[in-house]
């Protein structure tokens, strides 16, 4: 069986164009399958979050980048029944006007089984490939499971990429702390760190190396408890045991993908 797809690719700058690779769209006789930046399997709703991170849009765009994503769940909706030239023929209809194209295609010979791990590695590969876009989909998903946990009494003590500065203290001097979430109220503080496992050796060293220094740095300077210092990553950090097991021994570990990674997170704050 011929598994078609085209890749969508995003303009961030109309004047510049340089197109990135957001998501895939694929259909065989009889099936229409989509995987999206923003779209989540077990989540129907979409979260234009990854977009805004990897492309860093302002208010204005925010909007039509949302109902683009929702132009394309629902083109996969209306001709998931098989009507394959109508979906051929409203593809290429995407002109100028629009911030998406399809245009790049491909096929690929597998068995209907397949898929959807087919379309899984095409997005991997075409999409989350690119080391920006992996980031902010990676930093999305810590996003929606701190939103769903609703662990956190005080939201306004939630801050997102905070920078916590320390003052010079006896023999210790000026520091600066990153963390993607801080959370500073009752019950505890807390600091959230998201690790990208898929890029180099050497950039997964040395961001396994700052996180912690930083958690080690906080404890130390009274800014986080040890149960305050957590830390995300995705299936990929296996391949890295060595490491692994070091963050586990620095902080509490989650897989964002695994079934339990909410309940594991919303139990670390609230126990």
């Amino acid at each position: 069986m011929e598994i078609h797809y085209r890749l969508i690719q995003y303009q961030p700058d109309p004047l510049f164009p340089a197109p990135v690779t957001v998501g895939v769209i694929a259909w065989t006789g009889s099936a229409v399958g989509l995987r999206l930046l923003g779209q989540y399997k077990d989540d129907k709703a979409l979260r234009p979050g990854a977009f805004v991170r990897a492309f860093r849009l302002e208010s204005g765009l925010v909007e039509i980048v949302y109902e683009w994503l929702h132009r394309f769940v629902e083109i996969q909706r209306r001709y998931n029944d098989g009507n394959i030239e109508k979906l051929i023929t409203e593809l290429d209809e995407l002109d100028g006007s629009s911030p998406f194209t399809c245009e790049e295609a491909g096929e690929i010979d597998a068995d209907a089984s397949a898929f959807a791990d087919v379309m899984d590695d095409i997005y991997r590969r075409a999409v989350l490939n690119n080391t920006e876009v992996r980031k902010a989909y990676l930093e999305d998903q810590v996003e929606s499971i701190i939103e769903f946990s609703e662990a956190f009494p005080h939201k306004e003590s939630l801050i997102a990429d905070a920078e916590i500065e320390l003052l010079p203290k006896g023999k210790l001097g000026r520091g600066l702390l990153s963390f993607l979430w801080f959370y500073d109220a009752e019950p505890r503080s807390i600091g959230v760190k998201v690790l990208d496992f898929g890029q180099d050796s050497v950039s997964v060293g040395r961001q396994v190396a700052e996180a912690i220094n930083c958690f080690e740095v906080a404890i130390s300077r009274k800014v986080l408890e040890p149960r305050g210092c957590i830390i995300f990553h995705d299936a990929t950090a296996n391949e890295y045991p060595q490491y692994l097991r070091w963050i586990q021994s620095a902080a509490t570990t989650i897989d964002i993908n695994s079934e339990d990674a909410l309940w594991t997170f919303k139990n670390s704050i609230l126990s």
